[in-house]
């Protein structure tokens, strides 16, 4: 049975018996944590690829404002940036845990992308974790989705196909997982995995090389980590590392940046403030 923990923004989370961790930071709030780490950077990196290519004019990457008068993922839904481009982008989700990242995912797309088609791989080894899961207390936000038939469909079946989204879920290590993927088969990684501490096989040079292997070119791998050593270990294997914050992050929105890894150097990315890490040594 899990044990929930309620966070800042007032959306649950769980502690892990066997990590001794929770799976989002309390402080900071389990779906403000997941939107603000993950989904809203790689969703900027992903305009700001389409309007490389031609495929986007000028547009801004975050609409939403988490916990702001219209909820976190309503009140710009007529000025979504993206709404009329066609596009397709496959996602890694390391690991699926509670599922935040993977759920928020597809209701930021739906409402400012939706016509993008979406393909969500995530690696879950903790079985009885997912089995909880049905009875989960999710954000009201996710109300919009049909997460009783994903979570079903998932668990008995392993892979949910939706109108513009599907996720394949694997259960079983994730490190076994990732050297399975083809080479630079991925837009997007999610990493968001316990800490090094907890859990540092998949924070090892190991890891991050399979996770440079699998990247595409123009893709981005997101993480909450700060932490030195993990990002020397990025660097190691071939990544350009940076630290990334909103640009507009106070009061109630205040919230702790996180690491963006890249192949290609990034100059900017659209409302985020980037420093470039250099390799020590």
């Amino acid at each position: 049975m899990l044990e929930l923990r309620q966070s800042a923004d007032l959306s649950f989370s769980a502690y892990s018996a066997e990590f001794d961790e929770c799976y989002h930071s309390l402080k900071e709030g389990a779906l403000k944590e997941s939107l603000h780490k993950h989904i809203q950077p790689a969703f900027a990196k992903i305009l700001q690829n389409l309007r490389a290519q031609g495929a986007l004019q000028s547009v801004s990457a975050n609409g939403a404002s988490v916990n702001g008068a219209n909820g976190a993922f309503g009140g710009v839904r007529d000025k979504a940036p993206a709404r009329e481009v066609e596009a397709s982008i496959n996602i890694l989700d390391i690991c699926f845990g509670l599922g935040y990242n993977s759920f928020a995912t597809l209701l930021y797309y739906a409402t400012y992308a939706p016509k993008m088609r979406l393909k969500i791989y995530s690696p879950e080894k903790d079985c009885a974790l997912l089995d909880s899961l049905l009875s989960f207390p999710y954000p009201s936000e996710f109300s919009a989705l049909a997460l009783d038939e994903i979570l079903h469909t998932l668990i008995n079946h392993g892979i949910y196909k939706g109108k513009n989204a599907d996720i394949e879920l694997y259960k079983g290590d994730a490190l076994e997982y990732v050297k399975s993927l083809q080479n630079a088969s991925f837009d997007i990684i999610y990493h968001d995995a316990f800490s090094p501490r907890k859990n540092p096989a998949l924070w090892s040079e190991e890891y991050f090389m399979q996770c440079f292997r699998i990247l595409k070119p123009n893709g981005i791998l997101t993480t909450y980590s700060q932490s030195a050593q993990i990002r020397q270990n990025a660097i190691n294997c071939g990544f350009f590392v940076y630290d990334f914050k909103p640009q507009i992050c106070e009061g109630a929105n205040k919230i702790r940046g996180g690491t963006l890894l890249l192949k290609e150097p990034l100059l900017k990315l659209e409302n985020y403030i980037l420093k470039s890490i250099a390799k020590r040594g």
